[in-house]
């Protein structure tokens, strides 16, 4: 048996266990165990005194249908498996509300466990399966738009004449309803004012017929305004007397009606929903979406208002959480919407970069198409995952030049397919001057006095004048006619009106010359030839088949090895940009001793994730489109790529959604414990032994021995229902926590604050440089002039992001560093032990009797510990990572703030003669004034946020410590809580723990599940790896 058989049975036997006598109810009997109980409505932190019910609808929860589904159905000799993260949270809630349901009737003395255990609840019906956000990024025209409705199986995105698709986030994400749903967000009133006075700037001093194409600022500006105002001519926004942002507004109250608002579109299909979001989309001025029949450049378009899209469909790609963004290209010159993009690529748990494959195969373009992913990645952990590349329009191949680039006229396999294709083509011209040879006879037999050229020496006529030839009355045949000739359509019925045509055109000579039989012979002869030329035509057309298959081949194999030069350049080109990153870094720190020979890392496992694809091939072997024609390069829809990129969207999605189910059944198995334990033990000490453990955990002495241990660093909690001892417990525990963040401020202070003071030296002294190069790159008066209205941002410019790189590349290496190594481990392992040493004593001040019971409970709450303190360093380790983002991706931004003045100060400058000069003397001259001080200010800001950063974690540590001690108190207090023996509360109880052991059920079958199913993928799935 194979180790994969042996998993998988492994697996059943687990999910489906065996039972046996006195085990405890089988899962093949679960429905009659759980049948038969009563109700209660009230909740656990208010129940009632005289519930004697059960707890029925908790058992109604776990008999619903599809819960017995997640239970395992053993009443079938092949029991299937349904674990799988989605599983977990579909059914997981089930379980909690039976859970609450049962504890309802309970009567509860402690107040603390009352509030712990509806925290508990509280926080498990509010867990989610997490989505994972991918953006995606590319130019206009890299296919963005024909890719994502590839992914989606659908075409959903309009990928022609709407230009809003080019410039607004679009969102795409996942539900389960067969309708396609969307929604449109637009401007909001002050952001179209802020955009209408930009585009007026842009158009001072422009002429009508100064505006060529939409390139330049002046023409994008003219096209947006026109766009939405038709109706407005180009004078009234120039000139002296031109319209103000507020005029403009209020020449259409409709088009001010609309900002602010989201329209949403739902249709049944996607036809029909890419035509309903046409109306808003759309940018081709030729088509009339608005039904009313306006001319050309009169009738009004959206998109310039739009903000955002948000799309919901039932794509099978997006089924497992992704949600996929499309951000607007560098073109995009709107504030609101990059902003938006900005803040969707702090929050991005994966990026994708699309650009067209020929850019990609190209040396000195390949590592430029990397500079977004080396920005993004530049102060975090370089994690190759975290970037995709995919290289689209792989269909796209010029034999010839593949081959030569690529050396691949040698290759043995390109070498047989064109060994077939030649071999193929031989047949196919013998095949095609056989039949031209056949059909001259045929002629020559029809038409004896004509002179026939054959086809296959006067190629270019065959080709050109080749038709049906029309069937006229014999009479009027005239025989002088070129093109009267047999095309293998004539019938028999003509050549018997042909030959007696000619027997009456030429009575005399055919009497003479020709008998009965010989014409007989003729026909049966011209019959014969027509059947081999009939075949000939079969084999013409099955050669020309062949031919279109071979040449597909080659197509094929053309565009899989540069497909594949691809992916191996960009993984070197990613490897090499972070070597360079890190030998950079490493001279900086040690120059003397830092040796370019040594590695840093092992570079080799840095693997970049490369998808080579194509929508449009893809597209058409699947049908997914009409009227596209047949597929030019590829036969099989896995080599088009996208199903390697559907399978992909689940792959980056599996250890979000596998974590959070661990945690899930981690959490819900500790609080089910947690009840267990309450239901089990509460009331079996005695009444005095209650007394006496109550008084050992108020006594002074014990608050005494747990301060000895350290000193107390929070205020107490008026509003907490803990006692004295835990609220010391929680000072002694916060005092670990003080430790460790002083620890944190002082690690990040050493590591950053002299790293941050280099880099500021240096992008101070090449600021200047940079101003002059954006002068260069600006050399146009009204490219300069957009800049400088948008402070430093316009187009593919960015003078804020080019002045602070210097200094962000500077830091790279040590942020991440510094950031990677902070670990929780031993503040863990610290608060740990001094929760055992807690527990001794408290075990120790106890009598000799008591103390088997205190370490029972002892053991439980260190396990509850150990799962909680993971849990919150979790957590706060991932705030960490978020604000620390924040923070990184934010310095382009407090640049931009730092030089307000100066662009400010240079647009002022801007009017009259020499004006242009003078802006860029002014806007240079503040920065040389004012760089040392704007990058000092930068250093100093990073420093203090990342200090404001892991200040703010004490909060955070404290919080998870006082809820930590919450749970000691709550496991412990089992000892001493008062319990009702009433038999209705008995009863409620016994019913309690049976959804206990109902639950811990469940929870301990997808336990083992998740570990197996992880076991048995790493034996069966080897292939599982990043091509």
């Amino acid at each position: 048996m194979s180790s994969g058989s042996g998993v998988l049975e492994e697996l059943q036997e687990a999910v489906h266990p065996p039972t046996s006598a006195g085990a405890g109810p089988s899962t093949s009997n679960l429905a009659e165990y759980i049948r038969g109980y009563s109700s209660s409505t009230d909740s656990v932190c208010n129940p009632t005194p005289t519930s004697n019910v059960g707890n029925s609808e908790s058992r109604r929860i776990l008999s619903m249908d599809g819960f017995s589904n997640a239970l395992g159905d053993d009443s079938s000799e092949s029991p299937t498996l349904k674990y799988n993260p989605e599983v977990v949270f579909d059914e997981g809630p089930k379980l909690v509300k039976a859970m609450e349901e049962s504890l309802k009737p309970l009567l509860i003395e402690s107040k603390v466990r009352k509030g712990v255990w509806r925290q508990d609840l509280d926080h498990l019906q509010r867990r989610i399966l997490p989505k994972t956000l991918i953006a995606i990024c590319g130019a206009t025209g890299a296919g963005k738009s024909s890719l994502l409705n590839a992914i989606l199986k659908d075409n959903i995105i309009p990928t022609s004449g709407v230009e809003a698709c080019t410039s607004v986030v679009t969102e795409i994400s996942y539900h389960s309803g067969p309708r396609i749903i969307g929604n449109v967000s637009f401007l909001s009133s002050d952001d179209w004012s802020d955009e209408l006075s930009l585009a007026l700037k842009d158009l001072e001093g422009v002429k009508r017929s100064d505006l060529h194409g939409r390139e330049g600022p002046a023409e994008i500006a003219w096209h947006k305004i026109h766009a939405v105002y038709p109706t407005i001519e180009f004078e009234r926004l120039v000139g002296v007397n031109r319209m103000d942002v507020q005029t403009i507004l209020d020449h259409d109250p409709a088009v001010s009606q609309l900002l602010g608002t989201t329209k949403e579109i739902s249709s049944k299909n996607s036809a029909g929903f890419r035509k309903k979001i046409g109306k808003y989309i759309d940018s081709d001025d030729r088509k009339d979406t608005s039904g009313r029949g306006q001319p050309p450049g009169r009738r009004k378009k959206l998109w310039p208002l739009i903000r955002q899209v948000s799309i919901q469909c039932n794509a099978e790609a997006l089924s497992t959480g992704a949600i996929l963004v499309d951000l607007p290209g560098a073109a995009d010159t709107n504030a609101a919407r990059s902003n938006i993009a900005k803040g969707y690529m702090k929050k991005a748990s994966n990026v994708w970069i699309v650009a067209p494959i020929e850019r990609a195969i190209v040396n000195k373009t390949a590592r430029d198409l990397l500079d977004t992913a080396f920005k993004t990645q530049l102060l975090s952990s370089y994690d190759d995952h975290f970037i995709t590349f995919i290289a689209s329009k792989c269909d796209v191949i010029s034999f010839e030049e593949t081959c030569r680039e690529l050396h691949l006229y040698n290759d043995p396999e390109l070498q047989e397919i064109n060994s077939d294709r030649a071999r193929i083509q031989e047949d196919l011209s013998r095949a095609r001057r056989q039949k031209d040879e056949i059909s001259n006879l045929i002629n020559k037999a029809l038409y004896p006095e004509r002179h026939f050229t054959s086809p296959s020496t006067s190629e270019n006529k065959k080709r050109k004048n080749r038709r049906v030839r029309k069937k006229v009355a014999p009479k009027k045949i005239k025989r002088e006619d070129p093109e009267s000739i047999y095309d293998g359509n004539d019938s028999s019925s003509e050549l018997t009106s042909l030959t007696e045509s000619n027997a009456e055109d030429g009575a005399d000579d055919f009497q003479s010359n020709q008998t009965a039989g010989t014409v007989s012979r003729i026909e049966r002869s011209i019959e014969t030839l027509r059947r081999e030329h009939a075949d000939l035509i079969e084999e013409e057309s099955r050669l020309e088949k062949q031919l279109a298959t071979a040449q597909k081949r080659r197509n094929t194999f053309c565009s899989m090895r540069r497909s594949e030069h691809a992916r191996k350049r960009l993984k070197e080109d990613f490897r090499a940009g972070i070597r360079e990153l890190d030998e950079a870094a490493a001279e900086e720190r040690d120059p003397e001793n830092w040796d370019p020979a040594e590695s840093i890392r092992d570079y080799d496992t840095i693997n970049l994730p490369v998808f080579a694809c194509s929508s449009s091939e893809y597209a058409k072997l699947t049908k997914q489109v009409k009227g596209d024609g047949e597929p030019s390069c590829f036969s099989n829809v896995d080599d088009t790529g996208i199903p390697a990129l559907q399978g992909w969207c689940h792959r980056l999605t599996a250890k979000f959604q596998q974590r959070a189910a661990r945690e899930f059944i981690t959490d819900l198995t500790s609080f089910v414990e947690t009840v267990q334990s309450y239901i089990e033990r509460v009331g079996i000490v005695t009444l005095d032994d209650r007394a006496n453990l109550r008084e050992i955990w108020e006594t002074k002495g014990l608050i005494n021995s747990v301060k000895s241990h350290g000193s107390v660093s929070t205020e107490s909690d008026t509003n907490s229902h803990s006692s004295d001892i835990a609220m010391a417990l929680v000072h002694e525990l916060c005092a670990s926590a003080d430790n460790c963040v002083n620890g944190l401020q002082s690690h990040f202070r050493k590591g950053l604050e002299t790293k941050c003071q280099l880099g500021a030296a240096k992008a101070s002294a090449l600021a200047v440089s940079k101003v002059n190069e954006f002068a260069r790159k600006a050399r146009y008066f009204q490219t300069y002039r957009a800049t400088l209205c948008r402070h430093g941002k316009w187009s593919a410019i960015d003078v804020n992001d080019a002045l602070i790189d210097p200094f962000r590349k500077t830091i790279a290496f040590s942020w991440s560093s510094l950031f990677n190594q902070v670990s929780f481990k031993g503040l863990e392992d610290e608060i740990t032990e001094k929760i055992r040493r807690f527990l001794q004593e408290f075990e120790l001040a106890a009598a000799p009797r008591l103390r088997p019971r205190i370490r029972t409970q002892g053991e439980l709450c260190i396990k509850e510990a150990k799962q909680t303190l993971v849990a919150s360093m979790t957590a706060i380790s991932s705030l960490l990572g978020k604000e620390q983002r924040a923070i990184s991706r934010g310095m382009t931004s407090r640049m931009q703030e730092r030089l307000s003045t100066g662009y400010d100060d240079a647009l002022a400058e801007i009017g009259g003669k020499g004006s242009f000069g003078r802006s860029k003397d002014t806007f240079r001259a503040y920065v040389d004034l004012h760089h040392d001080e704007m990058f000092r200010g930068e250093a100093a800001d990073i420093v203090a946020s990342v200090e404001t950063l892991v200040n703010s974690l004490r909060s955070s540590f404290v919080q998870s410590i006082r809820t930590l001690v919450e749970k000691i108190e709550v496991n412990l207090s089992v000892l001493w809580e008062e319990i009702d023996d009433d038999p209705r509360q008995m009863r409620a109880r016994k019913d309690a723990l049976d959804t206990v052991n109902m639950v811990q059920l469940q929870v301990a079958k997808w336990s083992e599940a998740a570990r197996l199913l992880e076991k048995g993928k790493a034996r069966e799935a080897p292939h599982a790896i990043i091509i």
